[in-house]
C-alpha cells in the first residue's frame, strides 16, 4: 500500500509528461521540499526500513558490510546562495514503461480528490503517494528508492502557457467547457487500469 507524505512544495516536477533526457522511455519524477518538522519523522521511518534491509543484504551476501548508495533525500540548498534552506528534499520517480513494456503514469488529484489534468509546476503545494523499495547493485551498493505513485495538489502553480488570471480574465457567469472534465475522467480511468496491470514490488510493512 502506498505511503503519503505531508504537504510540501514541488521542485522540478515532471508529472504530466515523462522526462526523456536520460531515458528514452521516460521518467516521471518530482522532488518535494518538506519542513524539518514534517521531514524528520519520515526520514526516521525510511532509515529504519533501510537499516533492516541493509542487514538482510549483508547476510545474503555473507558480508560484514556493504557499500551504501546515496539516499533520495537530503538537506535543501538554495540554488542562488548555496546555503541550506533548513528544509529537506525528497526525490520520487516512476518509469514510464516497465521492462515488460507496460506503460505507467502517476495518478494526479486536486484538493477534492478529483482527477487533475492541469500542468503541475514548481512551487505547487502537494502531497506525494509513494512506495519505498530497497535494492542492491554491486557497483552502487545497497540503496533505497521512493517509487512515485501519485500526487494530490492542494495549491497549483502551472507551467507552460499562460493562465487566464495572467491575462486579466476572471470567472464570469456563462459557458463552461466540458472538455477538461471529460479528459480528467478518461485519464483517471486509464491510470487506474495501468496501476492494476503493473507488477507490485514486494515490500515489508513499516510504520510511516
Amino acid at each position: 500500500m502506498p505511503h503519503t507524505t505531508p504537504l510540501g512544495t514541488a521542485v522540478f516536477p515532471h508529472l504530466n509528461s515523462p522526462d526523456t533526457k536520460f531515458d528514452d522511455n521516460g521518467i516521471y519524477a518530482t522532488s518535494l521540499s518538506l519542513s524539518p518538522e514534517d521531514a524528520e519523522p519520515l526520514i526516521a521511518a525510511l532509515e529504519k526500513m533501510y537499516d533492516t534491509e541493509y542487514k538482510k543484504f549483508c547476510q545474503d551476501k555473507k558480508k560484514a558490510a556493504l557499500k551504501q548508495s546515496d539516499k533520495p533525500w537530503s538537506e535543501e540548498v538554495d540554488k542562488d546562495s548555496g546555503e541550506p534552506t533548513g528544509n529537506y528534499i525528497f526525490k520520487f520517480k516512476m518509469k514510464a514503461k516497465t521492462k515488460t513494456g507496460v506503460e505507467m503514469r502517476p495518478v494526479l488529484f486536486d484538493s477534492k480528490c478529483q482527477p487533475l489534468a492541469e500542468n503541475i509546476g514548481g512551487g505547487s503545494k502537494m502531497k506525494v503517494a509513494f512506495e519505498p523499495s530497497c535494492w542492491f547493485v554491486p557497483a552502487l551498493g545497497v540503496g533505497i528508492s521512493l517509487r512515485l505513485k501519485g500526487v494530490q495538489v492542494v495549491e497549483l502553480k502551472e507551467w507552460g502557457g499562460r493562465s487566464a488570471e495572467s491575462l486579466g480574465f476572471g470567472e464570469e457567469e456563462g459557458f463552461e467547457s466540458a472538455s477538461a472534465t471529460l479528459e480528467n475522467a478518461a485519464n483517471l480511468k486509464n491510470a487506474h487500469e495501468l496501476i492494476r496491470e503493473a507488477p507490485e514490488a514486494e515490500t515489508d510493512n513499516y510504520d510511516f
